[in-house]
């Protein structure tokens, strides 16, 4: 029981890390859009 839950805990590690990268990556393009747009 103890393996199957290390397993599950390191997938949702997995997909909680994927997750964050993404929303960093969006933000980070967001912020250039409305940088250059202001220029």
């Amino acid at each position: 029981m103890k393996m199957g839950h290390v397993v599950v805990f390191s997938l949702l590690l997995l997909v909680l890390s994927a997750g964050l990268i993404n929303i960093a990556d969006a933000s980070e393009n967001r912020l250039e859009g409305i940088v250059t747009d202001h220029q």
